[in-house]
């Protein structure tokens, strides 16, 4: 279920992104330490700041976290619809919490939000119940010595012969006990010498002292559990069993019963207020199936409640249409009974995406809700209700759903506003008599800060909470203490903080003074008219081994966070401005080869800035809970993601590889202390079994999911950008270990999922090529036979993959694929394991072994596989060109999806691979261009870092994007792609360029070996600069698609075109003239071509030494700046070009 808060499409209240422009900058004294928002002037020297990547679009980022920290701030649930300000953004200005404790994500909804205030605080308690029997049937009840029938909403027990007492009984759940305390018990009716009690068991050994004696009294009576039990505020579960009695020896003596209810004695809240719809659930009418969410839900009632029911699908929902005057009955209560997993509330107009007005949750008891608030809406509407149940094969129980009237006290923004930036996340609300502004911002890795200005009459601050709550009064400090981590809030002093259910809650009711145990909600006032305040949030861990006293560490963290949040914006600005300097500049950001789709370059600098900023977000401490001891690149540190090796499971032996390839440019530390911690988890412990071929072993495995490897190649591009020659060695032995066991288990594993005889064509590919790097580091370490050993697997898997993957036999449809995705190697298997249908359906190929299509885009990973027999690799290319279509989106190979990893091994291959049949190499190359440029020009179409792409129209349209996101995927693949744009290969690790098809640009700021290294694309040359290339390698010729290596290649260096120009106005006879220079400063003689808005001239043969010049009339008394081009070419062709810029001037 998506926890979606946005209300665009909404006349009167809706979440304007674009608002944030007249609110949040209209307030210096708030907004000092924050960056203009995303309109600043582009950078024209590389100096790219915070102000520069401000947004305020629709599509902007909502998520913010800094590295080391366990903190993430408005985390995304993938499996949610909506972007990312439509999930966590909305007019209650909220905000989400995710933190990583003890290898768990806690997700933390709803932590802090913010409102303005309408008058005083409401009064009275609102309505909490834990048990609401109608007895109309007896489901969830247990016998013991009685018969029950129910009838006309009575139930009566019968004693069963020869017994004096019998009961029935059932659990109860009760939030706190000192709030939820109120039993009271309806009696219809006794028999003739029958008598009734009930009692009280907490499941600790007897019964607790009776309530009362038996009784023969009938009708309503009620205790007060709490007095009766002297319990004390907290959680509790017990049973209550309720009585039959008969001791005059008379068979069959009988109570029947009316009701029975556990609450806190207060009213409901529409018990003394206008209502408009109410429904008791007493029949179905108008109630139906909700089309269009999730799986097939039922509803069915027993005349007095409505149970919503769901079958084996996740969620689904049962609706029904209302009409309601929300100007005279504005409130909408629900009473929930039960739920056996989650329920949410949805409003529908029948147009559009649902509004959600819950979002999923297990509490049960009343909550009440402001609709105008919520939606905008006014006046008489006509809308669906929608009720869900989250859980497979589950029920939510509903007693009453309401429409009514009643005072809120917490007022949303009628409009609301969103602005990112590295360093803060910016919100605004607009309100009847004032505006509300807020910046969340960290302090350091261990907390954050809300700060708020209001200049609404007032205004309150709110949260919800799961766990143990205590207030501290005199320090303004609430503590809420979870499973894993336990969290402080900072409260401005002499706010008046109150507590209750919910925040919805809060809303119409007074609270109260203490938390409530177990989940709840809290509000605190705070001034308006102009005033600022700051809520100050601190986290710790529920471990010695990293917190000695969690309690009182969150609360120092909160009270700090709290003391000057200006400063930290300051300084995290300042660290994020440091770090983008970090970042390598990036010359041409065009899409070339292929056509545009409107995506600009401006656009696709941003998102490389943006790709850098997240990558640093993504790293995570040491969790020495877990026993890792080093710092983390999360896979999905904001989407949350948890699959990994134990101890550190935000890790994927894939995705993080392919982020720790391109962190080491900017935070090598981070990067080599990531790959040592993954390292670190391989299995090698005394109990570790060996891989081979015919069993399944551990030694050598990373536990979680296992993935394609790619392991190998990371840690040559960390040495090779680093030089740190002792870090390689200190990772190998244990590399080693994990490729023997890749080489036994070249398929997907996680959990059940582990079919030995499965041979998966990515993982083979996969394989094959990170052996390469592995043969480049035992050489490197002097491991001959290492080297040697690895080269005879690389070779025994690539004749495996022709013997596997290209079956003669057809399908069930008579199709011969070219080539397949899987092969299942035992033939005697009766059918073929579970897989997705997007694998296509399975068949046996002529051996009798099962098959999986699969798609082109895992398959044509074996290009990379340069062993392959041509006749294998003419199938791969077959099957990749009948998807192609480099006029398609993502170059037509998004039909169903693409992701980083593939992608990036098929341009490899495509760069790398010699002419097959049908292919030569300027086909080959030509194709790597359009898949380069096609999947950068719509990943930033898509607007997101995703795990997966998949098209939706033209070049142009909207991409779509799926699965983990926000994750690394995305992030690796687009800054592996531009680099390759612009002339920069760092698959390979070793210095290495290529020269893309219109690729003129080039990058500053890489590293190898430690040191400085610029790369620039000139012409036909790929020319070096920095210590890096000192005294290495200068100039390198590169043809269009060609690959070249300072190992191979710099030797071959033609002479370099050299020229000096200069362009010069001048008059004559009246009449304005641009005279043009151009010095050749090289050593060979090379051709001159001037050229001018005026005219051009081409001289051959300047010597060196010698100038070519031409002056060239304007034809008019008057010149206006330009600019002259000096082309120069060489004797092998290699050709050059400078622009020359010259001012305006008038003659006479």
């Amino acid at each position: 279920m998506s926890r979606n808060r946005s209300t665009t499409g909404s006349p009167a209240r809706r979440t304007t992104a674009g608002l944030v422009a007249a609110t949040l900058l209209a307030a210096p004294a708030l907004m000092a330490a924050t960056a203009s928002s995303a309109a600043a002037d582009e950078p024209t020297d590389g100096g790219v700041t915070t102000s520069y990547l401000a947004d305020d679009s629709d599509a902007q980022q909502r998520w913010l976290s800094v590295p080391d920290s366990r903190i993430v701030l408005n985390p995304f649930d993938s499996g949610g619809s909506g972007n990312e300000l439509e999930q966590t953004a909305g007019p209650s200005l909220p905000l989400d919490v995710g933190y990583y404790a003890d290898d768990k994500a806690i997700h933390r909804t709803d932590l802090l939000s913010t409102y303005a205030t309408s008058g005083e605080r409401p009064d009275g308690s609102a309505f909490r119940a834990a048990l609401s029997e109608p007895f109309d049937g007896t489901e969830g009840w247990s016998t013991s010595s009685v018969t029950t029938t129910s009838a006309d909403g009575l139930t009566t027990l019968r004693l069963d012969d020869g017994k004096q007492w019998g009961s029935i009984s059932r659990d109860v759940t009760v939030q706190d006990v000192t709030d939820t305390r109120y039993l009271t018990v309806d009696v219809a009716a006794l028999s003739p010498g029958s008598t009734w009690n009930i009692k009280v068991n907490t499941g600790s050994g007897d019964d607790l002292p009776e309530l009362q004696a038996d009784s023969s009294a009938t009708g309503s009576v009620t205790f007060d559990l709490a007095e009766a039990y002297d319990w004390t505020p907290g959680p509790k579960t017990f049973r209550v069993k309720l009585y039959a009695v008969n001791k005059t020896g008379q068979p069959g003596g009988m109570a029947t019963f009316r009701s029975m209810s556990l609450d806190n004695g207060a009213d409901l809240p529409w018990a003394d207020e206008t209502t408009g719809v109410v429904d008791d659930f007493a029949d179905l009418t108008g109630w139906a199936r909700s089309a269009h969410a999730g799986g097939s839900a039922s509803i069915t009632t027993d005349g007095t409640q409505g149970t919503v029911h769901m079958g084996d699908s996740d969620y689904g929902a049962v609706e029904r249409e209302v009409t309601v005057d929300l100007d005279a009955t504005p409130l909408l209560s629900v009473r929930t009974a039960a739920t056996t997993g989650e329920w949410a509330l949805k409003l529908s107009t029948g147009s559009g995406d649902d509004l959600t007005v819950q979002p999923d949750t297990s509490t049960t008891g009343v909550m009440t809700y402001d609709i105008p608030g919520t939606t905008g809406w006014t006046g008489e509407r006509t809308f669906r209700v929608k009720l869900f149940h989250i859980g497979k094969n589950g029920a939510s129980t509903f007693d009453d759903l309401a429409f009514h009237s009643g005072d809120v006290w917490l007022r949303p923004a009628d409009e609301s506003g969103n602005r990112w930036q590295p360093q803060a996340l910016e919100s605004s609300g607009q309100y009847a008599d004032g505006s509300i502004e807020t910046v969340d911002a960290f302090h350091d890795v261990d907390s954050f800060s809300r700060t708020v200005k209001a200049s609404t009459d007032g205004a309150a601050v709110a949260g919800a909470y799961e766990g143990s709550a205590s207030w501290d009064a005199a320090a303004s400090l609430l503590t809420v203490e979870g499973e894993h981590d336990t969290y402080s809030v900072a409260l401005p002093p002499g706010a008046d903080v109150r507590f209750g259910g919910s925040v919805a809650e809060l809303g119409t009711s007074g609270g109260s003074a203490e938390p409530l145990a177990g989940n709840g909600a809290w509000t605190a006032s705070l001034p308006g008219g102009e005033a600022t305040s700051v809520v100050g949030v601190g986290f710790a861990v529920n471990d010695p081994s990293v917190t000695d006293d969690a309690a009182a560490a969150s609360r120092d963290r909160a009270r700090s966070a709290a003391a000057d949040p200006a400063a930290d914006r300051e300084t995290w600005g300042a660290f994020w401005d440091e770090y983008l300097a970090k970042v390598p500049v990036v010359q041409d950001f065009s899409v070339q080869r292929v056509a545009d789709g409107g995506v600009t370059a401006d656009e696709m600098r941003r998102f490389w800035y943006r790709a850098w900023v997240s990558l640093e977000m993504n790293v995570l401490p040491a969790t020495p809970e877990t026993g890792n001891a080093y710092a983390q690149l999360g896979t999905g540190k904001p989407s949350l993601w948890m699959n990994g090796t134990p101890g550190t499971r935000n890790v994927a032996s894939w995705d993080s590889l392919l982020g720790m390839q391109q962190l080491v440019y900017t935070d090598p530390e981070s990067a080599w202390a990531s790959f040592e911690g993954m390292m670190a988890l391989v299995e090698d412990g005394p109990d570790a079994t060996e891989p081979s071929d015919e069993e399944y072993g551990t030694r050598g495995e990373l536990g979680g999911e296992s993935l394609p490897s790619r392991k190998a190649q990371t840690a040559w591009i960390l040495y090779s950008v680093t030089g740190d020659r002792d870090r390689l060695e200190g990772v190998y032995d244990k590399l080693a270990l994990h490729l023997n066991w890749e080489r036994y288990n070249m398929r997907w594993v996680l959990g059940a999922n582990n079919h030995f005889d499965e041979r998966d064509s990515e993982f083979v590919t996969s394989l094959a090529y990170d052996l390469e790097f592995a043969i480049k580091i035992a050489d490197e370490l002097g491991n001959d036979e290492d080297a040697e050993h690895y080269r005879a697997v690389r070779s025994e898997i690539s004749e495996k993959y022709s013997e596997w993957f290209f079956p003669a036999a057809a399908d069930q449809d008579g199709k011969v694929w070219d080539t397949v995705q899987k092969v299942y190697l035992d033939a005697s298997r009766d059918d073929v394991p579970f897989g997705d249908d997007t694998e296509g359906q399975p068949f046996r190929n002529e051996d009798g072994q099962w098959v999986r299509p699969g798609w082109s885009f895992y398959t044509s990973t074996a290009f990379v596989m340069d062993e392959l027999d041509d006749a294998s690799k003419v199938k791969v290319m077959d099957r990749f060109l009948d998807d192609y279509d480099e006029d398609a989106q993502l170059a037509g190979l998004g039909d169903f999806a693409v992701k980083a990893p593939d992608l990036q091994l098929i341009a490899y291959g495509l760069l790398g691979m010699d002419p097959i049949a049908g292919s030569d190499e300027a086909a080959l190359r030509d194709r790597a261009s359009v898949l380069v440029n096609a999947i950068n020009r719509d990943m930033v179409r898509s607007g997101w870092f995703a795990e997966v792409y998949y098209a939706q129209g033209e070049p142009g349209d909207s991409v779509g994007a799926r699965g983990v996101r926000p994750s690394l995927f995305g992030i690796s693949n687009y800054i592996d792609f531009v680099l390759m744009a612009n002339g920069v290969r760092t698959d390979e690790g070793d210095p290495t360029f290529v020269r893309l098809a219109g690729a003129t640009g080039g990058v500053s700021g890489l590293t190898y070996g430690g040191q400085h290294l610029d790369v620039d694309l000139d012409g036909g040359q790929v020319r070096f600069s920095g210590p890096a290339a000192d005294g290495v390698c200068d100039a390198i010729d590169v043809a269009e698609g060609e690959t070249v290596t300072w190992a191979d290649d710099c030797g071959a260096t033609a002479p370099t075109v050299e020229l000096e120009g200069q362009a010069q106005v001048r008059c004559l006879a009246g009449t304005a003239y641009v005279a043009v220079r151009a010095q050749n400063v090289g050593e060979e003689p090379v051709d001159v071509r001037l050229e001018t808005p005026f005219g051009s001239r081409t001289l051959t043969g300047v010597a060196p030494g010698a100038n070519a010049y031409q002056s060239f009339a304007a034809r008019a008394a008057s010149a206006d700046a330009g600019t002259a081009t000096v082309v120069g070419t060489g004797p092998d062709g290699t050709e050059r070009s400078w622009d020359v810029a010259f001012d305006a001037t008038t003659c006479g």
